[in-house]
């Protein structure tokens, strides 16, 4: 009896308890709604807003919509509307506009109701007083983008208007870079904004895209990110650590505010110039650390941690984006790398006199199915002239294409042809993926880059074995580089112990070199194409051994000899011939092709192109 007394009394405590709290709770959420509403004008802030939008998103993705009373038409409507919505939520920081656009206008929807008539609280438009810098840019982006309806081109007709992309010298004293500083984006803006008249919904779209580059968006870069530029970096440049400059308290103080961080770092790639959007930060090291996070987690790319500082992935549009973090890195940041597909042309990139004629020896080339290494520095568009190669590959040739993360993408670029691409990924070994492809019945392959060793050594067997013929990328800056850095490569991995036999190898695979080169101001092109050819091996004379007397005997095994300690030390087993080289702006032909490689080209060409090559070689050297 007495138990039974002592639960009652801990149920009735416990429900006193409860409904105290229930109380107190309700009394509290009707006095902050009563507190936000007439502080709401006051509190009119980006920040706001963006924990606004959070709550409400997270209210709806989260609710039941049993509880709403809807006919069953009517709900299975609503539930397909709410998740995708929420795989927009998802999937919208890795790359895809599609969804990008899907959660912005349902942020528009969210604020709109929020913010009222009072949109000039959250960025004084008509106050330029009262614009940061930021707000002048995102407007200017946007005029550009849906006002002038340049949409992906609006930052290049930015640039190209008001020649922001030229040299400067701003930084240390006078040195020469590329750099688009404040008072250019404020000079800009003051000449532009009074032409134009921003209507409500002009206003209530700059605002959503503020809310959601902070929230599922890349923060300052999330709209250059998706102009018609070659990349965009962040955290590459600025201080470290603050704590190292080295400066008195009062002078710390004094210069506080000029002082650039690794998180108030933006660069752009921008027709072959690093250009520094220096009026441009991501204003914490939080921020910077977030959109790391988010850039590079597309298609399950696995966790950064401290144990993995960098990641290698690819967004949704097929860019490629490295990441790297500390302790690996000395601080958070990330490389974008955009691949221009409208401009994966050869008469898009090549250019200068006689360009007509550099793009159909080209053509021959892979018509003619010879092995090609594509070298040159980064960013001198090797991936970019790959791409182009295959439009001049019979179309019948079946292509498979191996890369240590996907960039070429072309099938998007060549849907009718067959065309299959592998990368490495998991417990899956690059070696593994060659193997397979061996048995997928393609004619032509394609080695993304030899970044490694064991790279080097796949391109040898897909040469040697695995196809008709074989385009790579490398970043060797001559063609002596080339041949060494591969046969150091094959002696690295034991696929062979003498240096010369190695090096025979790699000069008997390869036929042909085009190197690209980038100047000073950007421009990029075609530094040389470059024949490289085997010696022939000649047998050692040893028949005057035995034909003449004890004295000459001597004498020729002496010779012998000689002859077979300079083969096995300086001697060079290839030599290289330079076919068309660039000077002073056009293609100059120097070298006729060699007879064996002419003779295999024309066997692989079919019948008309046969023809047209013999013509060819007899219009560029007649001589």
């Amino acid at each position: 009896m007495i138990l039974n007394y002592i639960i009652l009394a801990i149920i009735i405590i416990v429900m006193g308890i409860a409904i105290y709290l229930f109380i107190k709770y309700r009394k509290k959420t009707i006095s902050d709604y009563i507190e936000e509403s007439s502080n709401r004008k006051n509190s009119l802030t980006s920040e706001s807003l963006l924990r606004y939008t959070k709550s409400k998103i997270d209210e709806y993705t989260r609710e039941s919509l049993l509880d709403k009373g809807y006919s069953e038409a009517e709900y299975k409507k609503q539930k397909s509307i709410r998740n995708r919505i929420k795989s927009a939520l998802k999937h919208c920081k890795h790359g895809s506009i599609q969804d990008k656009q899907i959660v912005k206008e349902y942020i528009t929807n969210v604020l709109i109701d929020y913010v009222g008539e009072d949109i000039d609280e959250v960025i004084g438009f008509n106050n330029i007083e009262v614009l940061t810098i930021q707000d002048k840019f995102d407007i200017l982006l946007y005029i550009y983008k849906e006002i002038e309806n340049n949409k992906t081109d609006a930052l290049t007709v930015l640039v190209e208007r008001y020649n922001l992309a030229c040299e400067k010298q701003i930084i240390e004293d006078g040195k020469t870079s590329y750099i688009i500083t404040q008072e250019e984006i404020e000079g800009i803006f003051l000449s532009e904004y009074p032409s134009y008249s921003l209507t409500y919904r002009d206003k209530m779209n700059i605002i959503t895209q503020r809310v959601y580059q902070q929230f599922k968006g890349l923060g300052v870069i999330d709209e250059i990110r998706d102009m018609a530029i070659d990349g965009i970096h962040g955290g590459v440049s600025g201080q470290v650590d603050i704590s190292a400059i080295n400066q008195s308290y009062d002078e710390y103080i004094n210069n506080i505010a000029n002082i650039a961080m690794f998180y108030d770092s933006v660069w752009m790639f921008y027709k072959g110039k690093y250009i520094h959007l220096a009026f441009l930060s991501f204003g914490s090291e939080q921020e910077l650390k977030r959109v790391c996070q988010n850039i590079y987690s597309y298609n399950k790319a696995g966790q950064l941690s401290e144990n993995i500082g960098f990641k290698v992935n690819e967004m949704q549009d097929n860019s490629r984006v490295v990441v790297f973090r500390p302790p690996f890195a000395e601080s958070w940041g990330f490389f974008i790398r955009k691949f221009n597909l409208r401009s994966a042309k050869l008469d898009q990139i090549v250019k200068g006199g006689f360009a007509d004629d550099m793009i159909d020896f080209m053509s021959y080339l892979v018509k003619g199915a010879r092995v090609t290494a594509i070298t040159g520095a980064m960013a001198t568009g090797k991936s970019t002239m790959m791409m182009a190669l295959v439009d001049k590959i019979y179309a019948f040739h079946t292509i498979r294409v191996q890369e240590t993360a996907f960039e070429l993408w072309l099938r998007n670029i060549y849907p009718m042809r067959n065309i299959f691409s592998i990368k490495e990924y998991g417990d899956i070994t690059g070696q593994a993926g060659l193997d397979v492809l061996k048995k997928s019945d393609g004619v032509v392959q394609l080695l993304g880059e030899i970044s490694s060793d064991i790279i080097a050594s796949w391109m040898i067997q897909m040469a040697r074995v695995a196809s008709l013929f074989t385009i790579f990328t490398h970043h060797a800056k001559t063609v002596d580089d080339l041949v060494q850095a591969i046969r150091n490569s094959l002696l690295r991995t034991n696929v062979f112990t003498d240096e010369k036999i190695a090096e025979e190898e790699v000069a008997s695979v390869l036929d042909y070199n085009i190197h690209l080169a980038r100047d000073a101001d950007g421009k990029r092109y075609i530094e040389h194409i470059t024949e490289i050819e085997v010696f022939k091996s000649e047998d050692y004379d040893v028949d005057k051994l035995v034909a003449g007397n004890d004295t000459q005997t001597q004498l020729e095994f002496m010779k012998i000899q000689a002859e077979y300690y300079r083969r096995s030390t300086d001697r060079k087993t290839y030599t290289t011939k330079v076919i068309v080289q660039y000077e002073n702006g056009n293609y100059v032909f120097k070298n006729k092709p060699s007879s064996r490689n002419i003779e295999e080209m024309l066997y692989n060409m079919r019948e008309e192109d046969r023809f047209k090559f013999k013509e060819y070689l007899v219009k560029k050297w007649r001589r």
